[in-house]
């Protein structure tokens, strides 16, 4: 008899496809929570592996954590994004040019969108 069932039709055919394409793959129906658990999860909620997050983006971005901790301490000064700028757009912020004395850089943002 056929198995229609969640794990066999979905499950099952996902986590082997991943495996196919060099993805580390588990199969966490019986998962432990905590810090010692099988993934290092408080609760089924936690969607996103913090624990391995860290690391990946690490690897992608080797600079992302010295941007990040540099635009939380201008946390103040509106995380280092001029004041004039469009809050729709995407911002990727470089302390090195955050001089507003600085001669070669256009200090004045589009105002493309409305503001919310």
């Amino acid at each position: 008899m056929p198995d229609f069932s969640e794990d066999a039709s979905v499950e099952q055919p996902a986590i082997a496809r991943f495996k196919e394409l060099g993805w580390q793959a588990a199969d966490c129906f019986y998962e432990t929570f905590g810090p010692g658990g099988s993934l290092g999860r408080e609760t089924r909620g936690e969607v996103i592996l913090l624990s391995r997050l860290g690391p990946a983006l690490g690897a992608l971005n080797p600079g992302l954590a010295v941007q990040a901790a540099w635009a939380y301490s201008q946390a103040d000064n509106n995380f280092g994004i001029p004041v004039d700028c469009d809050p729709l757009e995407g911002w990727i912020v470089d302390p090195s040019l955050n001089d507003p004395h600085r001669r070669d850089i256009q200090w004045e943002c589009t105002k493309s969108a409305p503001r919310i």
